[in-house]
């Protein structure tokens, strides 16, 4: 790790956080077996470097291994095999094209999802936040013998160009806690006992678990819900027939927030109107925390909450930009 010392604004954080699937990825995919090390008369040991350089008005981040490299073959016959391209676009496009597809949603050239990587998700969520900073990636690619991702990120792009007004962010919030009614009583044939309420709040509490969604293009912004422990625990047990362990149960809560949140919204981005006139707007993979969490409006910022109820449990679902 080489590193200047640089400080960065929290709109970075995403972008950064998002890295770890960079890193998954030379562990997991990059670096060789011991056995192929030796055959490609490397060094036992691999090497994973992370260079940070300051320039003037923007910063360089060099992420690489010595390892594999990416076969450009297995993409195409990857991407093929899922339908994402056809053979003669692919016969048209560069090798620096084909290198992008992997940062394309659930592509993925593993067979199997280990505990590190092979969902096809990550790397799509790191082009998503790298493009939320202005920022350009370029990738150098050595078959054989390693690969370099570099991002090139501006220090002075402002992320958040326009202001959603406060009606139109409660009438989002509003349409979101409606449909979430709905999903609960009709997908899971849970009684929502209230009246959906907006308020504008300074802070908002995540409880339980949380799934967090970023909205850009023309609406700003993140989106969570989050599901009291107890609550998230009835919904994943309602699905499942005989024993499992509890770290099981706990661990599909975790992906069963995320997918109701991710439906939820998915469902009803094409009733806003925002889109019906035509405008835009590009959602992340879902971020999942079970940590008691407070996030405090920002000085320029909007927070909105709306809280549903089921017995005793609560779902809040809020809105902050």
């Amino acid at each position: 790790i080489k590193c200047d010392e640089i400080y960065l604004e929290d709109k970075f954080k995403p972008f950064i956080s998002s890295l770890v699937h960079i890193f998954r990825n030379s562990v997991d995919h990059g670096i060789e077996s011991l056995e192929r090390r030796y055959e490609s008369d490397k060094s036992d040991e691999a090497t994973i470097i992370c260079n940070v350089i300051k320039k003037q008005n923007y910063i360089t981040l060099e992420i690489g291994d010595d390892g594999v490299g990416i076969d450009v073959e297995m993409i195409k016959q990857s991407a093929l095999k899922k339908e994402l391209y056809t053979k003669k676009q692919l016969d048209n496009m560069t090798e620096e094209d084909i290198l992008f597809i992997i940062f394309e949603d659930s592509f993925s050239t593993s067979d199997h999802v280990t505990t590190i990587s092979g969902r096809g998700v990550g790397l799509a969520s790191v082009l998503h936040e790298l493009e939320q900073l202005n920022g350009k990636l370029t990738i150098l690619n050595n078959l054989g013998q390693g690969i370099k991702f570099i991002f090139d990120i501006p220090l002075n792009h402002d992320i958040c160009d326009t202001q959603c007004e406060d009606t139109q962010s409660k009438q989002f919030l509003d349409i979101l806690s409606k449909r979430t009614i709905e999903y609960f009583e009709q997908d899971l044939d849970m009684k929502i006992e209230n009246n959906v309420q907006v308020l504008t709040q300074q802070s908002v509490d995540f409880h339980g678990t949380t799934a967090l969604i970023s909205l850009s293009k023309d609406m700003q912004g993140t989106v969570g819900l989050s599901i009291s422990s107890n609550l998230s625990h009835t919904m994943v047990s309602n699905f499942i027939y005989g024993e499992v362990s509890e770290e099981l149960i706990q661990e599909l809560q975790v992906e069963n927030v995320a997918e109701t949140l991710n439906v939820v919204l998915g469902n009803i981005i094409q009733e806003l109107p925002l889109i019906q006139e035509g405008g835009k707007i590009d959602i992340s993979t879902p971020y999942v925390m079970d940590d008691d969490v407070t996030v405090y409006k920002k000085q320029n910022g909007q927070m909105f909450l709306s809280k549903l109820y089921i017995n005793d449990e609560v779902i809040a679902i809020s809105y902050f930009f």
